[in-house]
């Protein structure tokens, strides 16, 4: 009786896919269905738990088809690439009124198409204003209020040029790290409406403004488009500066202080580490005074960003999904010379150790999306996942091991208990779930699972672990790096 009932299920739940309707409906009904059912597992209808592609990484070079990056990013397993540097407002519309030229967009097009033929979305950032725009004579000023309609203007040519196959994109991010103040007329590809004579909100309500503007255009063109906001930098919830000098960490709420909630649909946000010499846990921990809390559940950046951003938007009535679309372990040498001057291999083994512990946080913390900056390399103070060959650094395997480990689960993941020397977090994956699991310090731990529940288990790179029988137990040792452990509920 049991397997009829699980046999109608299945027959249910492909017509409730098939048949055209709400998507969130089919989506509501079918996690219903799951939990009737939870020993049911079909693959195809299960991503269909999270439509948000999960894993992303960021280019700075043109990612073409046979290229080594493109044959790398192939590699890697992500589902989304987030695209800088290449859509120039300033290039493609000179003056205020002229058609818009989309002849130097030849690459990007040539990118985009490529894309499509692995089945990873684009998430384009638009930036570069042209100064007949902005509010002083710079690329990187906020946009003049009385200019807002033709930035909508732009982005709505943009969207329908590019919402359809062969280019397909559906994600628009409006800037970068907007929350950053150069001060001086400069241009630049971050930053831009930050303001620190503001000292209310740091110009967030600007850029509200502007988002409220923009939207309307940019749905009418494709109302399956999704827009996030620039990607904030956020270096710290408190910020300590001299009187008038406002505080970057207002930014978000100025946003929200504008009624632009409803005219976004992700929160994005930065977070980088700084790797100073030692082998430590960089994720989990406040460094340099920055996201530190009495709360460990909120102490250093990969917990307590997201944490502080859903906070903020509770003030204001509000709940977006978070993308944490810049990550990475960063090597500065004019902050850290001895180990960042050249980075030797405890710097990229230390790099690989950041890349579970500081994604599986951001999951359990409320983050739908992370994107490592950057696939390419060597990148910016060495984040490439590949050095300037082209060559696969340890962050490339252990970033593609939980891609490969954690594709299909739900999120966000469960936190468990291994003991006080290790975390560790549950994703249910089909009917048996997958723990990610690392010390809390370069002790090496031994964690045990009851032989009965343990299925398999693979290290940071991959590699399948042999665990050590012990009694009823199945003894796995874990470090810095995590592991990953398959096992029945």
């Amino acid at each position: 009786m049991k397997k009829i009932l699980v046999w109608c299920l299945c027959f249910i739940m492909v017509l409730q896919f098939a048949t055209p309707g709400n998507p969130a409906q089919l989506i509501a009904k079918l996690a219903t269905a799951q939990q009737d059912a939870s020993s049911l597992f079909i693959p195809a209808l299960f991503n269909l738990h999270n439509r948000t592609p999960r894993f992303g990484f960021e280019v700075d070079s043109v990612l073409l088809p046979g290229s080594p990056v493109y044959n790398r990013a192939k590699e890697l397993g992500a589902n989304v690439v987030r695209i800088n540097w290449r859509v120039s407002w300033s290039v493609m519309q000179s003056s205020q009124g002229a058609a818009i030229d989309f002849s130097s967009l030849s690459d990007l097009e040539n990118m985009l198409r490529g894309l499509n033929s692995l089945n990873i979305q684009p998430a384009i950032i638009v930036d570069d204003y042209p100064r007949w725009a902005t509010s002083k004579p710079s690329n990187c000023a906020p946009i003049r209020s009385d200019r807002f309609a033709d930035f909508a203007e732009f982005m709505h040519q943009m969207v329908l040029r590019y919402k359809s196959p062969p280019f397909n994109v559906k994600l628009w991010e409006l800037g970068n790290e907007p929350d950053v103040d150069f001060g001086s007329a400069i241009d630049s590809n971050f930053g831009c409406w930050g303001n620190k004579s503001d000292a209310a909100f740091y110009g967030g309500t600007t850029y509200g403004a502007m988002l409220k503007a923009v939207a309307p255009a940019i749905r009418q063109a494709d109302p399956e488009a999704k827009i996030l906001i620039g990607g904030l930098l956020l270096d710290n919830n408190n910020t300590q500066v001299p009187a008038g000098e406002g505080r970057p960490e207002s930014f978000f709420a100025g946003i929200l202080s504008s009624g632009a909630a409803a005219a976004f649909d992700y929160a994005a946000y930065h977070g980088y580490s700084f790797y100073d010499g030692r082998d430590i846990d960089y994720s989990g921990q406040a460094l340099n005074g920055k996201w530190a809390s009495s709360n460990p559940n909120r102490n250093g950046i990969a917990r307590g960003k997201p944490n502080w951003l859903k906070d903020a938007m509770a003030q204001y009535g509000t709940s977006k999904p978070l993308i944490l679309n810049e990550v990475a372990l960063v090597c500065i040498a004019a902050f850290f010379p001895q180990p960042c001057t050249t980075p030797g291999a405890a710097f990229f083994n230390a790099q690989a150790n950041y890349v579970a512990p500081a994604i599986t946080r951001a999951f359990a913390n409320g983050t739908e999306q992370v994107v490592w900056y950057t696939l390419d390399g060597p990148g910016w103070n060495n984040v490439g996942l590949l050095d300037g060959d082209g060559n696969p650094r340890p962050a490339f395997f252990a970033y593609k091991t939980l891609i490969q480990q954690l594709a299909g689960s739900q999120l966000p993941p469960q936190s468990v208990n291994y003991g006080s020397s290790s975390e560790a977090y549950r994703f249910q994956r089909g009917p048996n779930v997958v723990d990610v699991l690392w010390s809390l310090d370069n002790t090496p731990r031994v964690v045990s699972v009851p032989q009965t529940q343990f299925i398999s288990a693979v290290d940071r790179d991959g590699t399948p672990i042999n665990p050590l029988l012990n009694g009823g137990d199945a003894q796995l040792t874990v470090g810095l790096g995590g592991i990953y452990i398959t096992r029945t509920p």
